[in-house]
C-alpha cells in the first residue's frame, strides 16, 4: 500500500476507529527475545512510547539483561518495505506510519551507511534494497559511477565560504532580458526600495538607480541607519551583509544591476514596493555551519566505508562486429502466458529499428495454435548483415492473435479490442496481445548472445510502426507473474565476444572509406543552384517528411548544409542510412569529434589556430602539445590513429592539404588541430536548436552526447525552462549511463533549485514500472550528493502525505455530511499537532524560495469538484503581504497542466525577448506523484463566473451583463490606477487570446478564466489542449478559435463603444504576438514531440502535434499566416455570442449546485 492512502484498515488514518481513546495496539520485540503487546497513543512521540515500554518491561523476564534505555532505539518496516531506524524520537508514531504495528528495540550501533540508505529509500519512495536484489551488472556499474560523481560533489562542498555556500544553496533568480516598458513604471527613472534590518524595527526607503548593484544598496542602508542612530564614525563593511527578500528564502547579491533580479523586476512591473531585509553574515554562517555538519558526516561516512580496490581485469580477446558479414538471426523458442482464445492462432512479428527507422524488412513467425503456452523453436533471419547493425539498434517484438473476420462478437469481445486492435490483413483480424523491445548490443557495446527471457507489456500505443512499437521502452516488464514471456536465443557468430568498435576504430574506418572514395574531398559542394532548394528544405518544420531524393540531396550536400544551414543537423541525420556502414562511420566520426571539441573548449589550455598549427607545429615544444592532449582521458584514444587517418580527416573534412613530414613529427598536436578545426566545420548549435537531437529519432550516442554538449551552454534559468522535457527524454535512453543523466545530475548538484525540480519530476513518475529503476537510481545519486537537502525534501514529502490522507478523509465523508460540516472537520483536523507541524515551516515544492510558514486554518477549505482539491492557506511573513495559498489535487493528472503552463512561460520569455510584455501569469504547477500534485493559488483574483454572478440577481442573465467586469475593476482601481488596470487587462487578454489559439486550449468556460484586482487576466485548468474541444451529442461546445467576448472588448475600450483606437491597439498586440510565436514554431513542435513519451492522453502521437503546425501556419508565408490569424480573430469576435450561451449554461448549473 503506498504511503498515506486512507482505507478502512489504515490504523494511521485520522478517522481510524481503532481504539476509542486514540490508542493503537503495537507489538514490541525486545533484544532479549521477549515479546510485549501494548496499547499506545497513536499520536505519541517515539520517545514517550519507549518510556511506556520500559515501564512495562520491568514486569517481564530477562529485564536485568537490558542496558540503559538510551542505548536502544526502535526500528520498523516502513511503507516502502525497508527497515527504518527511528533515530529521531521526537517524531510521532502516526507520522512514522509503520507498515505493520510492530516495533523492534535495537542497539544504537548500526552502520551509518545503512541509516543513510534507509532515509534515501523513504525519501524517494523506493527501497534501495530493490536495486541490490536486481543483481544487474549495468545497475551496479551505473550506481558506482553516479556515486563517484555525488561523492566528489559533496567533497567539494566541505570548507565552502558562507558566500559560496549561499550561491550554491540559494542562487539569485535573475532575468537578463529587461522589457522596454519597465522605464514607464519607474519613479523619475529610479527604483523605490524598502530595506528592513534583521532583528530590529528599522525600515528605510530609498530611490536608487535600477542599475545599482546590491552591495551599493547595502552601503546606503547601513550609512543611513548609522546616521540616524548617531554612529556616523562607526566603520561597517557592507560585504558583511546580504539582502534577503522579506519573508522568502531568496537573496539578492552579486554584481548585477538590481533590475535584473527577478523579484525586483516583478515588483516594478506590478507596481509594488520591493521589500528587502538586510541580514548579517553571521546568520548566513550559522545556516551554513548547520548544513556543513551533515555534509561532513556524509564525507566521513564515505571515507570509512570505501571498498577495497578490485584487481585489474584481464583483457579478453574480442571480435569486431564489422568483421561479421553473416545475416543477423535469432531463435524464437517459445512464449508463455499469452492468454489468447482457444480458436485463435498466434504469431510473433519482429523488426530491427534505429530510432523510428526500420533497418530491414520485418520478419514474422509461423502461426501456431494454443491458449497460454506456445512453442516455436523457429529461426528468424533479418535482411541485414551483422556488420551493418548500428550501435543503438533495437529488436522489437509484438505478439498477435490471428482470427477470421467472421468470428462472433462474443469472441471479439473476449479479445478486449480497442481502437488500435483492428488491424486487418490477408482476410484476417490481427489482435495485439503483447509487445517487448530489447537492445541488440548491451550497455558495454557487446553483441548479445545466448538465451534471454523477455517479459512483455500488454498496453499498445495509438500508433504502431510496421505493427511494432519501437518507441516503447527496452526495459522488460518487472511484474513477471502475469506478463507474457517470450524466450529467444541470440545467434552466436564467434567463440570470442563480439563488440561494437570503440571511438578510435570508428575514426580509422571513416578515414579508410574516405581514401577509397574517388570524390571524397570534393563531395558535398552544390553551388548556388542548390542553395534555394536546400533553403526551402531546411526551413520546413520538424514534422515535415523528407522524400528519398531530398534525403540524398542533403547527404550529398552536407558541407553546404554545414556552411549555410548549421541548424540543419537533425535533417542531415534523418538523411543518413543507418543500415549502411560507410555512412554511419563518417557520421560517427563527425559527431565523436564534435562532442570532444565542445568539451575541449571548456579546458583552460591554449591551442594554436588551424593555419598556424599546420605550418608551425614541428617547431612547438612537443611536451607542451602532449600535455595539452592529456587534459582529458576521453581524447587520448585518438592517439592510436595513423598518420594517414589524421591526414584523411583534415583533408576530407577541412579541405586542407597536409604535409607528411608535419604529420610524422607532431601527430598528437595535429590530432588537436583536427579537433580545433572541427569547430569551423560545424558550429555549436544554440541549446534551443540542440533539443531536437534528443528526440527518439536520434538514438546514436555520439549525436546525443553532442546535443548534451550544446546544452551545457544553458544558464540555470534556461535549463529550468526545459527540465520537464529533459526528464521525459531520459525514457528514450536505452542504457542507464548516458551523457544526459550525468548532465542533469551534475547541474542539479550545482544548484539546489534545479535539484528540487529534478527531484520532483523524477519522483512523480517513480511508480511507472518502465522507468522506476532508472529514475530511482538518479534520485539515489542526487540524495547522496546533496545530503543536506534531504531534510528539506523529507519535510515536503511528509507534508504531501498528510495532505493526501486529509483529502482521502474528505472524499470518504463527502456523501455523508454537508460541505459546511466537511469544512469544519477539515479545519479541526488541521488544528491537530500532527497535521499542524507537518504542514508548517517548509519550503514550497512549487518554489523553494517560498516559505510555507504558519497555517491560516480559518481560510483553509476544500473545493466542490469531484476530487475535492484542498485549498491550504498560509500566513505571509512579509509585512502587508497577501496570504499564500496552495491547492493540493489527488486524483487528477497534472502533467498536462504542467506542460501547458511551461509553454505559456516560454511564450512570455519569447515575447519579452522581442520587446513585448503581455503580462502572462503562468502560475506554479507541479506533479508530485501518481495523479497528485500542487497548484499555486493566485492571490487577489476572481473567476469571470463569480464576478458576473455577484453583479446579477438572475444567474441566467449574469453571463450577458457586459458591465460586470468593468465595474468590478472600477471597484478596486480608482483614478490613474483604473487606466493601468485596463492596460494590464488589454495586454494579458491579448497574450492569452494568442496562446490559447496556438495551443488549442479547450473547455474555456467562465470558471476557467480569472482576473486579478490589478486587471491581469489569466486562464486556468488545461485539461483539454491541441484542439481537443469538448462536445455534447457530437456537437462541439466551443465553436470559436479563442475567447474574445464583448464584455472583454468593453473593458479594453474603457467602456466607450466607439473607442476604436484602444481596440485597434489590442488587435495589433495580438498580431505581433502571433508572428513572434511563428518564428519559434520549430521549438514548440520539438518541445511537444519530446513529451510524447509522457503518456498524456491528448499527446500520444505525432498526429496530435499537427494541430500546432496548423495553428502557427508553418507551411505558409508570413503574409499568408497573418491573413489566417486575422480571419480567426474576426471569427472569434463574430461567434462570441456562442461563448456567452455556453457561459450562461455553466453559470446556471453552478448556481443550481450551490
Amino acid at each position: 500500500m503506498p504511503p498515506a492512502v486512507t482505507d478502512s484498515l489504515d490504523i494511521w488514518a485520522v478517522d481510524s476507529q481503532i481504539g476509542a481513546d486514540g490508542s493503537v495496539s503495537v507489538d514490541f520485540l525486545l533484544p532479549t527475545g521477549i515479546y510485549i503487546n501494548l496499547d499506545v497513543p497513536r499520536d505519541a512521540t517515539i520517545s514517550h512510547i519507549k518510556q511506556l515500554l520500559w515501564k512495562q518491561a520491568h514486569a517481564y523476564p530477562l529485564f536485568d539483561l537490558l542496558m540503559e534505555i538510551d542505548s536502544y532505539m526502535f526500528s520498523c518496516v516502513n511503507q516502502t518495505a525497508v527497515h527504518e531506524e527511528l533515530e529521531d524520537e521526537t517524531r510521532r508514531l502516526c507520522d512514522v506510519r509503520p507498515f505493520l504495528p510492530v516495533l523492534k528495540l535495537v542497539t544504537r550501533n548500526c552502520d551509518p551507511g545503512e541509516k543513510l540508505d534507509s532515509k534515501i529509500g523513504v525519501l524517494i519512495g523506493k527501497g534501495l534494497h530493490e536495486f541490490d536484489a536486481l543483481q544487474d551488472p549495468e545497475v551496479n556499474d551505473f550506481r558506482a559511477k553516479m556515486r563517484r560523481i555525488s561523492e566528489e560533489k559533496i567533497q567539494s562542498l566541505v570548507g565552502l565560504s558562507w558566500m559560496d555556500w549561499l550561491k550554491h544553496t540559494y542562487p539569485p533568480e535573475q532575468e537578463a532580458v529587461i522589457p522596454e516598458s519597465f522605464q514607464d513604471k519607474l519613479y523619475s527613472g529610479n527604483l523605490v526600495v524598502a530595506v528592513h534590518f534583521d532583528n530590529c524595527q528599522d525600515v528605510f526607503s530609498f530611490q536608487v538607480s535600477p542599475n545599482m548593484n546590491p552591495i551599493k544598496l547595502n552601503e546606503l542602508a547601513i550609512r543611513k541607519r548609522l546616521t540616524i542612530h548617531g554612529k556616523e564614525d562607526e566603520e561597517v563593511d557592507p560585504a558583511d551583509y546580504v539582502l534577503q527578500v522579506s519573508g522568502r528564502l531568496e537573496y539578492v547579491f552579486g554584481d548585477h544591476p538590481l533590475i535584473q533580479y527577478q523579484y525586483i523586476r516583478n515588483c516594478v512591473m506590478n507596481r509594488t514596493l520591493p521589500q528587502l531585509t538586510l541580514v548579517e553574515c553571521c546568520t548566513i554562517k550559522k545556516m551554513c555551519e548547520q548544513e556543513m555538519i551533515a555534509t561532513e558526516a556524509a564525507v566521513n561516512r564515505k571515507s570509512s566505508n570505501l571498498p577495497l580496490p578490485l584487481p585489474p581485469k584481464k583483457t579478453r580477446a574480442t571480435t569486431s562486429v564489422w568483421d561479421i558479414s553473416n545475416p543477423f538471426k535469432i531463435i524464437l523458442l517459445k512464449g508463455n502466458k499469452l492468454n489468447t482464445e482457444e480458436n485463435a492462432k498466434v504469431h510473433v512479428r519482429a523488426g530491427l529499428f534505429h530510432g523510428t527507422e526500420l533497418l530491414c524488412k520485418t520478419t514474422v513467425s509461423t502461426e501456431i495454435s494454443g491458449r497460454s503456452d506456445h512453442v516455436w523453436n523457429e529461426e528468424l533471419e533479418f535482411d541485414i548483415n551483422v556488420c551493418d547493425l548500428p550501435r543503438m539498434a533495437r529488436l522489437c517484438f509484438a505478439v498477435y492473435a490471428v482470427m477470421d473476420k467472421v468470428k462472433t462478437k462474443k469472441s471479439t469481445k473476449a479479445m478486449n479490442p480497442s481502437k488500435y486492435q483492428t488491424i486487418r490483413k490477408a482476410g484476417k483480424v490481427h489482435y495485439p496481445v503483447a509487445w517487448v523491445n530489447t537492445m541488440v548490443f548491451d550497455y558495454k557495446g557487446h553483441l548479445k548472445n545466448g538465451e534471454v527471457v523477455l517479459h512483455s507489456w500488454s498496453s499498445f500505443p495509438d500508433e504502431l510502426e510496421e505493427m511494432l512499437n519501437p518507441m516503447g521502452t527496452v526495459q522488460t516488464n518487472p511484474y513477471t507473474e502475469n506478463a507474457t514471456a517470450l524466450h529467444i536465443r541470440f545467434q552466436e557468430y564467434s567463440k570470442q565476444p563480439i563488440n561494437y568498435p570503440p571511438f578510435d576504430k570508428i575514426l580509422e574506418k571513416a578515414a579508410e572509406i574516405a581514401r577509397n572514395s574517388d570524390n571524397a574531398a570534393m563531395a558535398g559542394r552544390g553551388g548556388k543552384k542548390f542553395y534555394v532548394v536546400l533553403k526551402e528544405i531546411m526551413e520546413r518544420d520538424p514534422l515535415s517528411q523528407l522524400c528519398e531524393n531530398e534525403m540524398d540531396l542533403i547527404w550529398t550536400l552536407r558541407y553546404d548544409c554545414r556552411e549555410n544551414f548549421p541548424q540543419s543537423l537533425p535533417k542531415l541525420l534523418l538523411s543518413l542510412k543507418w543500415n549502411k556502414l560507410e555512412d554511419v562511420a563518417q557520421c560517427n566520426k563527425c559527431f565523436c569529434l564534435l562532442s570532444l571539441t565542445l568539451e575541449l573548449h571548456t579546458w583552460d589550455v591554449e591551442l594554436p589556430g588551424l593555419h598556424f598549427c599546420l605550418n608551425e607545429v614541428p617547431r612547438h615544444n612537443e611536451s607542451r602539445a602532449i600535455g595539452a592532449a592529456c587534459i582529458s582521458t576521453s581524447i587520448l584514444c585518438v592517439k592510436y590513429l595513423t598518420s594517414a587517418s589524421v591526414s584523411e580527416f583534415v583533408s576530407v573534412f577541412c579541405s586542407v592539404s597536409v604535409d607528411g613530414a608535419i604529420l610524422r613529427s607532431g601527430l598528437v598536436s595535429l590530432t588537436l588541430v583536427g579537433l580545433q578545426a572541427l569547430l569551423q566545420i560545424w558550429p555549436k548549435l544554440l541549446p534551443r536548436e540542440a533539443l531536437e537531437l534528443l528526440d527518439f529519432n536520434y538514438p546514436d550516442q555520439y549525436v546525443r552526447e553532442y546535443a548534451v554538449g550544446c546544452l551545457k551552454q544553458m544558464s540555470d534559468e534556461e535549463l529550468s525552462q526545459y527540465l520537464l522535457q529533459l526528464v521525459q527524454v531520459l525514457k528514450y535512453e536505452p542504457f542507464l549511463d548516458c551523457a544526459l543523466s550525468r548532465f542533469l545530475l551534475e547541474r542539479a548538484l550545482a544548484n539546489r533549485r534545479i535539484g528540487q525540480m529534478l527531484f520532483w519530476h523524477l519522483r512523480s513518475e517513480i511508480h511507472i514500472p518502465a522507468v522506476s529503476v532508472q529514475f530511482g537510481l538518479i534520485l539515489e545519486a542526487y540524495c547522496r550528493g546533496s545530503v543536506a537537502h534531504m531534510k528539506v525534501l523529507a519535510k515536503q514529502v511528509e507534508a504531501l502525505n498528510k495532505m493526501k490522507t486529509l483529502n482521502g478523509l474528505i472524499k470518504l465523508n463527502a456523501a455523508k455530511q454537508s460541505k459546511a460540516k466537511g469544512k469544519d472537520a477539515m479545519q479541526a483536523c488541521l488544528k491537530q499537532n500532527a497535521y499542524r507541524e507537518a504542514l508548517s515551516d517548509l519550503q514550497s515544492p512549487l518554489n523553494p524560495s517560498v516559505i510555507l510558514s504558519e497555517l491560516h486554518v480559518e481560510k483553509c477549505r476544500f473545493m466542490d469538484s469531484k476530487m475535492k482539491p484542498l485549498w491550504i492557506v498560509y500566513n505571509n511573513k512579509m509585512f502587508g503581504g497577501d496570504l499564500v495559498g496552495i491547492i493540493f489535487k489527488n486524483g487528477d493528472d497534472l502533467r498536462q497542466d504542467m506542460l501547458t503552463l511551461q509553454i505559456l512561460r516560454l511564450m512570455d520569455v519569447l515575447w519579452k525577448e522581442a520587446g513585448l510584455d503581455l503580462r502572462i501569469l503562468p502560475y506554479g504547477c507541479l506533479a508530485t506523484g501518481d495523479h497528485s500534485g500542487l497548484i499555486e493559488a493566485v492571490s487577489s483574483s476572481e473567476t469571470i463566473a463569480d464576478i458576473q454572478l455577484n453583479s446579477s440577481n438572475v444567474a441566467a442573465a449574469a453571463a450577458f451583463n457586459k458591465d460586470a467586469l468593468l465595474n468590478w475593476l472600477k471597484e478596486y482601481n480608482l483614478g490613474d490606477d483604473l487606466d493601468r488596470a485596463i492596460e494590464e487587462f488589454t495586454l494579458s487578454c491579448a497574450g492569452y487570446c494568442v496562446a490559447t489559439y496556438v495551443l488549442g486550449i479547450g473547455d474555456r468556460h467562465s470558471d476557467n478564466i480569472m482576473v486579478r484586482k490589478n486587471g491581469q487576466l489569466f486562464h486556468i485548468d488545461f485539461g483539454h489542449i491541441l484542439g481537443n474541444f469538448k462536445s455534447k451529442f457530437g456537437i462541439k461546445r466551443e465553436r470559436v478559435p479563442f475567447i474574445l467576448t464583448y464584455d472583454f472588448i468593453h473593458v479594453i475600450q474603457q467602456g466607450k463603444t466607439g473607442n476604436t483606437e484602444k481596440f485597434g491597439r489590442f488587435r495589433q498586440y495580438c498580431e505581433e504576438a502571433y508572428l513572434i510565436l511563428r518564428k519559434h514554431g520549430n521549438l514548440f513542435i520539438t518541445l511537444f514531440a519530446l513529451m510524447l513519451t509522457a503518456g498524456l492522453p491528448e499527446l500520444s502521437s505525432v498526429k496530435d502535434i499537427q494541430y500546432l503546425k496548423d495553428s502557427l501556419a508553418l507551411g505558409k508565408s508570413e503574409e499568408e499566416a497573418l491573413k489566417q490569424f486575422k480571419q480567426k480573430f474576426d471569427e472569434a469576435l463574430r461567434e462570441s455570442w456562442t461563448t456567452k450561451v455556453n457561459w450562461m449554461a455553466h453559470t446556471v448549473r453552478k448556481d443550481y449546485r450551490s
